[in-house]
């Protein structure tokens, strides 16, 4: 999970789909690490899904 956070932090605007592919893991891999990390309190979704970005609580 920690290199998804480092991917956020370089690009606040990335999608789980280029998290993945960049990661070479599933879609839904990503999405269920992001889930953890949203309800741990370690990132934040600003805005909209599609017009939104991410923010890493540190």
């Amino acid at each position: 999970m920690n290199k998804i956070l480092v991917l956020i932090k370089q690009h606040k605007q990335i999608s789980a789909a280029q998290i993945a592919e960049q990661l070479s893991v599933s879609n839904r891999t990503i999405e269920r690490d992001i889930e953890k990390l949203r309800m741990s309190g370690m990132l934040k979704r600003i805005g909209s899904d599609k017009g939104g970005y991410w923010e890493v609580i540190d």
